[in-house]
């Protein structure tokens, strides 16, 4: 038994140092200072016997530590799980309170990098190539607008980042047209001007653009078409 204890206790100590996966070595330690007690009661193997009970009582200190350390890590005001908790309620409250910025033809959308303005508007486009396949019962928008950057670092802008809703509904860009696409980077305090063009139902009552201004915290302006 005092072998015993001494290879439970050696195992339970190496293992005890492991993140996490220590922690269900706590009974083999347990175990194992059993069996040094029992082996020290019987007279057998004194020095195995002392050694395991060493070795196993080092191991649960050892994982008695940890734990209380991760208890107190993740637990309280402080814990990571509060933090995380309340870095979630704080992103949940911003999403929910963020407002689309709304513009009808003239206004200007503004944030600290860039200016867009809705210059014009055609909501029944007919400019397009004779050729062009405009669905039975659609009609073509075309809109133009104005891009500055009003901020200190380069700005990229493109067709590709509008999207067309009608009553709701997505509509597809339309192509057939000269200036039906564009894309640039704008360096700062520069300007350019882009025509976008969708395909539309002809009966639509609402039809809005959104632009898609930050890709990366989701920060949109909605045009008003009609």
């Amino acid at each position: 038994m005092g072998l015993a204890s001494l290879i439970l206790g050696i195992i339970s100590l190496i293992m005890s140092c492991i993140p996490v996966i220590g922690l269900f070595f706590c009974i083999t330690a347990i175990i194992g200072i059993i069996l040094g007690i029992i082996s020290l009661c019987k007279k057998q193997e004194k020095g195995k016997s002392i050694a395991g009970i060493v070795t196993s009582s080092i191991a649960i200190l050892i994982i008695v530590v940890y734990f209380i350390g991760m208890v107190v890590m993740l637990g309280g005001d402080n814990g990571i799980i509060e933090q995380v908790r309340k870095e979630t309620e704080n992103i949940t409250d911003s999403t929910e309170t963020a407002e689309v910025k709304k513009c009808m033809v003239g206004e200007t959308f503004r944030n600290n990098n860039i200016a867009i303005t809705f210059l014009t508007i055609d909501s029944n486009f007919k400019g397009y190539n004779e050729y062009a396949n405009v669905e039975e019962g659609y009609k073509v928008i075309r809109a133009e607008f104005e891009f500055e950057n009003v901020g200190t670092s380069n700005q990229y802008i493109s067709s590709y980042d509008f999207d067309c809703y009608a009553d709701g509904y997505d509509c597809d860009s339309f192509w057939s047209a000269e200036d039906s696409s564009f894309s640039t980077t704008l360096s700062s305090g520069k300007k350019a001007k882009g025509v976008v063009y969708f395909e539309v139902p002809e009966n639509s009552t609402s039809i809005t653009l959104e632009y898609d201004v930050d890709t990366w915290t989701e920060e949109r302006v909605e045009f008003i078409v009609q």
